[in-house]
């Protein structure tokens, strides 16, 4: 079993997005405030669901015996329910510029006397450079393209039949934008050997979330105090929350890639 749900700050980022409204950035429900990083910069345009997040805490036990169950999330959720960062690594073996470009929100926390930087986000890959409209076979099933037909400037209404049935099924219209994300055994063994003293149980991805935000060029110090330039998520905010039964990271080889597809408001996760 699995769950997903679309937040409150999903839907308003979606109305502020596509409505004459002028939008209320609302600073303090980020997790750039929850976690210390650009708490008050804003964004120059629109935020867009762009990062991925991941945490160990969406599903329970529910028979005391070895039956688990997805959590449910709530509309009202702004974070997931046991976030772990992507990376986390000592601030002296920081990422490298080239690296640092596939994460966000980069957090630095001293853990066990020693300065960490752990990065809690991860930037998903575009597939569709636009947009795509499809029809679903109703034959086959199949998705096909499909082309609008500008005649539809001039729509006809359509009649009734003389069983009341109007039309045929000419089949679903899909209009979706799909992305990939990519989970992998070593960025989680990373986090969990740091934060929780490599204990490989808790090493079962059960959640991830889809943020929104704004990438910025910001300032970042390095292990010496020297300044350096990175791009920095700005204004992120949990979209959509996912629970499932999970997935085991417990071996570094393992790589979990995904489609996410989004469309009408909805995502769907496809093999």
């Amino acid at each position: 079993m699995a769950y997903m749900e679309k937040t409150i700050l999903g839907i308003k980022s979606e109305l502020e997005a596509n409505t004459p409204v002028s939008a209320n950035y609302l600073t303090n429900v980020t997790l750039n405030t929850k976690y210390g990083v650009y708490p008050t910069l804003l964004p120059t345009k629109a935020p867009v669901i762009k990062y991925i997040g991941i945490g160990i805490n969406g599903s329970e036990n529910v028979d005391g015996n070895n039956l688990t169950d997805a959590r449910k999330p709530k509309m009202e959720n702004l974070d997931l329910y046991q976030p772990i960062p992507f990376r986390c690594v000592p601030l002296a073996n920081d990422l490298t510029a080239v690296e640092r470009q596939l994460y966000r929100l980069r957090v630095v926390k001293k853990i066990g006397g020693i300065d960490y930087v752990l990065y809690y986000l991860r930037v998903m890959t575009v597939i569709d450079e636009f947009v795509q409209i499809t029809r679903t076979d109703p034959v086959t099933k199949q998705q096909v393209p499909f082309t609008i037909d500008p005649s539809n400037l001039y729509p006809t209404p359509p009649d009734s039949s003389t069983d009341g049935i109007v039309g045929t099924d000419t089949g679903e219209i899909n209009v979706t934008t799909s992305h990939m994300i990519t989970i992998t055994g070593s960025e989680v063994l990373e986090a969990i050997n740091v934060l929780y003293g490599g204990d490989v149980r808790r090493a079962k991805v059960t959640e991830f979330g889809l943020y929104y935000g704004e990438d910025r060029t910001v300032k970042g110090t390095s292990v010496t105090g020297a300044q350096f330039d990175y791009t920095e998520v700005v204004l992120a905010h949990l979209g959509f929350h996912y629970c499932f039964n999970g997935m085991d990271f417990s071996n570094p080889s393992t790589v979990l890639t995904k489609n996410i597809r989004l469309g009408k408001g909805d995502v769907a996760l496809l093999g």
